[in-house]
């Protein structure tokens, strides 16, 4: 599990103020009145404290069970009232607050409410999404989870495919850096004025036959399980990020390739414009970077031989990647 303080960190890029129209124009309050605001859940006091910067005339309290929470929200948000309470009993009178807002989403099981502090951002289509999850940065990747849904499904039964990418941190920064500098952008030009249809990016992984055999999981036709990312240019927008899972197997370069050819069993494509693509990328890399300095600020005086025991305690994912441009 992440620490307070790199949670704390992630969600104040989440609830930064170059965001605070949209979060504001969502609420619907009147920034003028002088409102109660609850929030439930609050965490380590990220979003309490940025409803105290967009409220400024509002009373702000924020209630979590967890005392280390409390602690570090009052120490590092001014303005902010923390109280340590359970949201299902809580320690207020009726009719105390004008309004109560929540960050915190409950789901079916103890993973869905552990992925939902993991994300980082989301990106939703028709049908289907993909989030960015800052859980595989310790091991030097940037996990993406892709899914589609059935809203026909009863609820909890409605994800229909569910598609893990693991992409290094180095090719992953790389990508970013074609975005900033407007390079990706002018290869998705070229392609389409030629009617190129080729992947701008693509991401080879998944787990080895030995491996799924060794875990208890092996394949019915006894092969690798391959997974595939790619960026490709889009008719409708101007990419389809696409992620694709089936059987494989391992080269001579130690890659699992695909060996499913146009049938893959598991399918996803998010449709997604120039801008969605750049706001989950460069804010995936803020919370990398942010991880990372926090990582850093953590261990700066720890022995060598501690960092060492660190390293050691992450198993990288069995997923090997690799970029074609």
């Amino acid at each position: 599990m992440q620490g307070t303080k790199t949670l704390y960190y992630s969600r104040k890029l989440r609830f930064d103020d170059l965001f605070s129209e949209q979060y504001r124009n969502l609420f619907g309050l009147d920034a003028k009145q002088q409102l109660k605001i609850l929030e439930i859940g609050c965490g380590p006091g990220a979003l309490a404290g940025a409803l105290h910067r967009w409220y400024p005339l509002a009373e702000i309290t924020a209630v979590d069970r967890d005392s280390e929470f409390v602690r570090f929200g009052t120490e590092n948000e001014s303005g902010v009232n923390f109280v340590e309470g359970d949201a299902t009993a809580l320690p207020f009178e009726d009719n105390t607050f004008d309004v109560t807002i929540s960050n915190t989403k409950r789901g079916g099981s103890v993973m869905a409410e552990e992925r939902n502090n993991y994300q980082i951002a989301r990106k939703d289509a028709k049908n289907c999404f993909v989030e960015s999850l800052n859980d595989c940065f310790p091991i030097g990747r940037v996990h993406f989870a892709f899914a589609t849904y059935d809203v026909n499904r009863p609820a909890g039964q409605r994800q229909t495919n569910n598609i893990h990418i693991y992409i290094a941190v180095d090719e992953f920064l790389e990508l970013c850096r074609k975005l900033d500098c407007g390079e990706l952008r002018y290869m998705l030009q070229s392609k389409k004025k030629n009617g190129d249809n080729t992947p701008l990016y693509q991401c080879l992984g998944g787990t080895s036959a030995e491996k799924l055999r060794a875990i208890g999981r092996a394949r019915p036709d006894g092969k690798s399980l391959s997974r595939v990312a790619q960026l490709v240019p889009a008719n409708k927008a101007d990419f389809l990020f696409v992620a694709d899972s089936g059987p494989g197997e391992t080269n001579e370069k130690g890659l699992i390739v695909p060996k499913f050819g146009n049938k893959p069993e598991n399918h996803v494509a998010v449709m997604m414009s120039f801008e969605s693509l750049s706001e989950m990328f460069l804010i995936t890399r803020m919370h990398y970077q942010c991880w990372l300095t926090s990582w850093y600020q953590q261990n700066a005086n720890q022995p060598a031989q501690k960092q060492g025991q660190y390293s050691k305690s992450h198993t990288e994912p069995d997923n090997s990647s690799v970029q074609m441009f």
